[in-house]
C-alpha cells in the first residue's frame, strides 16, 4: 500500500525539544479540539512568503494570472515577526513565486535555523546553481523540496511553462552531488498530479533516482486558491476530487510504489486539503500565511490577502491579529459550518 504523508502534527511534534515549545503546541492543539474563538497559544508553524513573483508561468498557478508589485520581503521584517513568536517549531519559507529570487533567502533561512526553528522551502530549481546552491548545501536544518512535474522535456516544459528541463535536471544533480548522502534526507521531490503527466508517474520515480534524491511525495490534487476564477484555468487538467479517489488511481498509485520500491525512493501521497463538517480545517486555530507586504492571510491554500485578510503585521503585532474579532468571527464559521465562499473549496460538504 502507497504511504500517506505524515500530517503535520506528527512533524511537529517530533521536531519540538523545548518544554515551552511543547506546551505551547499543546495548548495551541487544545484550542483546536475545543474549536474555541480565542486562542491563548500562537502558532507553532507559520508560511512566509519570501516573494511574490516567479520566473515560471505554470497555468495552475494564480501568481501568473496576478497583477501584483513584486514585493521581496526583507531580512529585517523576517526577523522582526520571528522574535514575536518565541515557541515557533517550523516555518516553511515559501510563498507563492520562487524563493530563490529573493536575495535574502538564505539569511532569513540562517537566522530561523540559529532559533532552533526547523526551516524549509520549495523551488523549482531553475535558479539552484553556482555560489547560491554551494550556500544552501550548507544548512544543517532546513528541508528542501524541488518540484518535478514531469520526466520528459515535453511533459515538464508544458506544465512548468518558460522552464528548461535539461537545465532543471542539470541544477538538481550538481546540487545533490555537493551533499552528503547521509545528509540527503533533507531533500524530496514534489510532483503535482495532473492529467498531463499522470502517465509520467513511475518514469518520475526513476528520474528522482537519477537525479540523487530519495524520496518524492505526490500531490493528487490542483489547487484553485480559493477563487472560482482559477476553475477556467485548472478544471481541464486536474484530477477531481472522485477521480483522485478512484480505484484508477489508486491502482497507478500502487504500481508507483512497487516501482518506487526498486528504485530505493522513499514515494508518499499528499492526502491534504479535503475537509468535511465532520474534519474541519486546522489552519484558524493553528497557522497562518504570511505575504511578503506583511499581510496575515488565514492559510497557505488561499495565499492572496486580496482574498481575504486578517492584518497587517507592520501595523499591529501577530498576537493583536491573532485574536482580533476578524478571526475569532472566522474559526466561528468554521465550527457552524457556515464557510466563506473562499474556504468552500477546500470542503467536501460546504
Amino acid at each position: 500500500m502507497f504511504k500517506l504523508s505524515k500530517s503535520n502534527a506528527s512533524v511537529l511534534l517530533s521536531q519540538i525539544k523545548s518544554p515551552a515549545k511543547l506546551f505551547n503546541d499543546f495548548g495551541m492543539r487544545i484550542s483546536y479540539l475545543l474549536k474555541l474563538r480565542q486562542v491563548p497559544c500562537l502558532p507553532s508553524s507559520l508560511d512566509i512568503e519570501p516573494v511574490n513573483n516567479c520566473n515560471f508561468s505554470c497555468p495552475h498557478c494564480q501568481v501568473t494570472y496576478w497583477d501584483k508589485e513584486v514585493v521581496h520581503l526583507q531580512k529585517s521584517a523576517f526577523e522582526t515577526l520571528i522574535e514575536q513568536l518565541p515557541n515557533l517549531v517550523w516555518i516553511k519559507l515559501q510563498g507563492m513565486g520562487e524563493p530563490l529570487l529573493n536575495k535574502e533567502l538564505i539569511p532569513m533561512l540562517e537566522f530561523g535555523e540559529q532559533k532552533n526553528i526547523r526551516m524549509s522551502f520549495t523551488t523549482n530549481g531553475s535558479l539552484l546553481k553556482g555560489k547560491l546552491a554551494h550556500r544552501i548545501s550548507k544548512l544543517k536544518n532546513t528541508s528542501i523540496h524541488l518540484s518535478i512535474d514531469g520526466a520528459s522535456a515535453e511533459v515538464f516544459e508544458k506544465i512548468r511553462v518558460g522552464s528548461r528541463f535539461d537545465v532543471v535536471c542539470k541544477n538538481i544533480k550538481e546540487f545533490t552531488d555537493l551533499i552528503d548522502v547521509e545528509d540527503r534526507q533533507k531533500l524530496s521531490a514534489w510532483m503535482v498530479l495532473t492529467k498531463q503527466n499522470l502517465h509520467e508517474v513511475e518514469d518520475v520515480i526513476k528520474l528522482v533516482k537519477e537525479l540523487g534524491l530519495g524520496a518524492l511525495t505526490i500531490q493528487p490534487f490542483l489547487n484553485d486558491w480559493g477563487k472560482d476564477e482559477m476553475g477556467q484555468h485548472i478544471n481541464e487538467i486536474k484530477l477531481s476530487p472522485d477521480l483522485v479517489s478512484s480505484k484508477k488511481i489508486h491502482s497507478a498509485l500502487e504500481t508507483a510504489q512497487e516501482t518506487a520500491l526498486e528504485q530505493g525512493v522513499n514515494l508518499k501521497v499528499f492526502d491534504g486539503d479535503f475537509y468535511s463538517r465532520a474534519r474541519k480545517c486546522s489552519w484558524p486555530w493553528k497557522s497562518a500565511y504570511i505575504c511578503t507586504n506583511g499581510d496575515v492571510v488565514p492559510c497557505a491554500i488561499l495565499a492572496d490577502s486580496d482574498t481575504v485578510k486578517m492584518g497587517n503585521i507592520h501595523e499591529q503585532s501577530f498576537s493583536e491579529i491573532w485574536n482580533n474579532d476578524k478571526y475569532q468571527d472566522f474559526r466561528t464559521c468554521h465550527v457552524t459550518h457556515d464557510l466563506p465562499d473562499h474556504c468552500k473549496h477546500c470542503y467536501l460538504d460546504a
